[in-house]
């Protein structure tokens, strides 16, 4: 799954080569080659697509359907709106825009996670204290060890959750009673659908 700032760098790319007269093919080859990885087969399979006749909109989901969970449907949909209406460059760059939008606010989000992280590790930390003063490093090591690592585990097993989008609503959902997080996700929930609307609207899409 692509981060929204792995997106937000696609679409932008994308949009940029498309707006200076690149063919679509020929933009889509482009961006595979600066690549590596998953993304590089991702994107050749997209270009092979295009150079049979296929739409860039038909790429995508034919991409999705082999490689599942790099792009959301509302991206493809709204792709194929911009082939539509002759304006793929500028729809590919609005997308953009909005991949932008929500790496801030997951940044925001990290942000407002980290101080009540910190002091979590500080009360593990702490909190055997008096064990090392009394006993010594070993008991203190024995006694701290294993909540360390299951926080650890705990927070790195949430990050690779949070880059599939079942698993992140389900994230983000348990996150909204949290006093000062649920604001930031009800905020960037907010933000999305607002966002999403905004660009349908300057696409002329119908939103009713």
């Amino acid at each position: 799954m692509l981060s929204a700032k792995e997106r937000a760098l696609l679409f932008r790319e994308l949009g940029d080569m498309l707006r200076a007269g690149l063919p679509v093919e020929r933009t889509m080859s482009v961006a595979a080659k600066a690549r590596r990885g998953k993304m590089a087969e991702v994107l050749a399979l997209m270009a092979q697509r295009v150079r049979k006749g296929e739409s860039l909109e038909d790429a995508f989901m034919a991409a999705e359907r082999r490689y599942p969970g790099h792009f959301s449907k509302w991206e493809i949909r709204y792709i194929g709106f911009g082939e539509k209406a002759g304006r793929l460059p500028e729809f590919l760059l609005q997308i953009a825009e909005q991949a932008e939008e929500a790496w801030s606010l997951t940044m925001e989000l990290i942000s407002s996670c980290a101080y009540p992280l910190l002091l979590l590790y500080i009360s593990i930390l702490v909190g055997p204290l008096a064990k090392l003063i009394l006993k010594g490093p070993l008991p203190y090591i024995a006694e701290i060890w294993f909540p360390l690592i299951a926080v650890t585990a705990g927070l790195a097993g949430l990050g690779i959750a949070f880059r599939h989008t079942t698993y992140r609503r389900a994230i983000l959902g348990a996150l909204r009673p949290v006093p000062a997080l649920g604001k930031v996700v009800n905020l960037a929930s907010q933000l999305r659908l607002i966002s999403g609307l905004g660009l349908a609207y300057r696409s002329g899409i119908p939103i009713n």
